[in-house]
């Protein structure tokens, strides 16, 4: 995305300026700022993710935020000089030439969007901003624990029914109990202490020879 910022501002300024290092001390002039408040954005939206109680959401945020300077580095770097060195063969097969004043005027969608946030900026930011803390209102309602196993169906399937018919006449976990591997000469403090464990309705030991 920021190559594609860059390249664009590149183009543009190429139909203004017939020399190529000129064009790009413009471009790069006018792109950096947009491309730096980008990226400084997406990395500190990255870091956020450090808050995350998932471990792995803890390592992808700095990963993530490097990679995203990384990528700023290398687009205000090695692709300024790439294109200087490929000059107006970059955009092959079109061939942006030089023109006699700047064009100004615009048309499309974007170019009208444009227009409202250079008339109104605060405006704009504003608007934005509210809208951005009102989704972000909704953060605490979010959850790490995922969506149960037999929530993820649209139909009903015939595993939950039967799932669901054990639970009304045994104890929760009885088809997959769980299992707790302990020193035999602890054996009843193990058991003891798994009885009162909440959620535990019996803790069972079992011998080496795989019966009670």
């Amino acid at each position: 995305d920021y190559a594609l910022l860059l390249t664009a501002r590149f183009r543009e300024e190429l139909a203004v300026h017939g020399d190529r290092f000129a064009a790009m001390r413009v471009a790069l002039r006018e792109s950096f700022g947009p491309i730096t408040a980008s990226a400084a954005t997406v990395a500190a939206g990255l870091l956020a993710l450090l808050l995350s109680d998932l471990t792995n959401n803890r390592a992808l945020g700095p990963v993530g935020a490097i990679g995203i300077v990384c990528s700023v580095l290398s687009a205000l770097t090695f692709l300024p000089a790439a294109l200087v060195l490929l000059g107006r063969a970059a955009y092959w097969p079109a061939k942006p030439r030089p023109a006699d004043d700047k064009v100004s005027g615009g048309h499309g969608i974007w170019h009208k969007v444009a227009a409202l946030v250079d008339r109104s900026p605060r405006k704009v930011w504003a608007i934005t901003l509210a809208a951005l803390i009102a989704c972000a209102a909704f953060a605490p309602t979010l959850t790490s624990k995922g969506v149960p196993l037999d929530e993820i169906f649209v139909n009903d399937a015939p595993s939950v029914a039967a799932q669901e018919t054990l639970s009304e006449h045994f104890p929760g976990g009885s088809g997959n109990p769980a299992v707790i591997i302990a020193a035999a000469d602890r054996l009843p403090e193990v058991t003891e202490a798994a009885e009162r464990t909440d959620g535990v309705d019996s803790a069972v030991p079992v011998s080496a020879g795989g019966r009670p």
